[in-house]
């Protein structure tokens, strides 16, 4: 292995992962998976470029080298074998992991071949991953039938267990998985109402009531909220089960109703003013200042007495409940105005908050609100 030096670092890395493994005993994630088959393709593609000069009296080391490769492996398919056992134990069989389970048994054999045969028959390499290739394009044992039986089965599973946030989440990322790759009609089996039919439904009504560019998009998102309902779910999403970083903006967005308001005050955390900074209004002969405060809360301060605006309660409260997602991708939320206002009486005013745009990220326990922009409405 000292032929390869980047190779062997490599392998000495991969294999410091496994031990810190054993002595934790905490199983791999999936992405040691993608670093053991880089290793295992390098190391393959290696000995196939220099199988012709294998025989030459100067390259004897070609033979060890293809010896310790394999050898070397057997630890890390061992490996490779538990960080595929823990992604399908927990999330069923999808394409990309039914691959994996193909390559994973793949490189077994390949191992055990060329320790037990040798370097002869190299061309065993190319000639079996092909068939494989074949075999699992198509037929009940091919990628679409293996994955999509799975994740019916999961979903199955999940419909007949007790109802909790987790459990529901999981059964909508299989409604988005098996409508988005398998077609509404994987969803079938799991309800008695025409699925064909409402999609023609949604189709039709999106035509008319939606731009050419988001047609698709709607229908699709129409169709999958039914299936949701049926399924006795609410389509709705809870931020908190959607990953740390969560955008909240207010669906009667730039709406404002600002009669008797004295004051209407626009604030936007990354333009209008610096952490620790003021800015002074005066509302109904009276003088305030808007401060804010290392960007996760906004005051208003008149002398020495101050009222929080609570941003940070707002942004807590919007956690905690389940709004639709209108782009997944971002986690961005639509909120009803009601949930992005709070009205307070102070100094014989009413001070109302009212969030337009919230950004929030949650790490480690820790809620930051990230960006905003807030109206401060006061009236008497």
């Amino acid at each position: 292995m000292c032929i390869n030096p980047l190779a062997s670092i490599y392998l000495l890395i991969l294999l410091a992962y496994e031990g810190k493994i054993l002595v934790e005993w905490h199983l791999p994630n999936g992405f040691v998976s993608i670093l053991i088959l880089g290793y295992a393709v390098f190391g393959m593609l290696s000995l196939l470029l220099v199988h012709p000069l294998r025989n030459l009296e100067e390259n004897k080391w070609i033979k060890l080298f293809s010896k310790s490769f394999y050898l070397f492996l057997i630890p890390l398919i061992v490996l490779l074998v538990l960080a595929v056992y823990t992604r399908v134990s927990d999330y069923g069989i999808t394409e990309s992991r039914y691959v994996l389970i193909v390559l994973t048994l793949w490189l077994g054999f390949i191992t055990l071949y060329f320790l037990i045969k040798g370097q002869e028959q190299i061309r065993m390499i190319p000639i079996s991953l092909c068939v494989i290739a074949i075999i699992i394009s198509f037929g009940p044992w091919g990628l679409q039938s293996i994955s999509r039986n799975s994740q019916q089965k999961r979903l199955s599973t999940l419909l007949t267990a007790k109802a909790d946030k987790e459990r529901d989440q999981e059964i909508r990322n299989i409604v988005d998985y098996l409508h988005d790759y398998h077609g509404i009609m994987a969803l079938q089996p799991f309800t008695k109402a025409s699925l064909s039919d409402i999609k023609t439904f949604f189709k039709n009504k999106n035509k008319k009531d939606s731009l050419n560019q988001y047609q698709s998009y709607q229908t699709k998102e129409n169709t999958k909220d039914s299936v949701l309902k049926l399924l006795g779910l609410n389509p709705m999403y809870n931020p908190s089960m959607q990953g740390n970083f969560h955008n909240f903006s207010n669906i009667e967005k730039e709406v404002l109703n600002i009669e008797q308001a004295s004051v209407l005050v626009t604030i936007e955390n990354q333009s209008s003013f610096r952490d620790d900074e003021c800015k002074e209004i005066t509302a109904f002969g009276k003088a305030f200042k808007i401060c804010k405060e290392k960007e996760q809360e906004l005051y208003l301060v008149s002398g020495k007495e101050k009222l929080s605006l609570q941003l940070y309660k707002l942004g807590k409260q919007l956690l905690k409940r389940s709004y639709p997602i209108a782009d997944k991708q971002n986690n961005y939320f639509e909120v009803p105005n009601k949930d992005l206002t709070l009205t307070q009486q102070w100094k014989g005013l009413n001070i109302t908050t009212r969030v337009e745009e919230m950004g929030i990220e949650e790490e480690n326990q820790k809620t930051t609100i990230t960006h905003y922009k807030v109206y401060v409405l006061i009236t008497p």
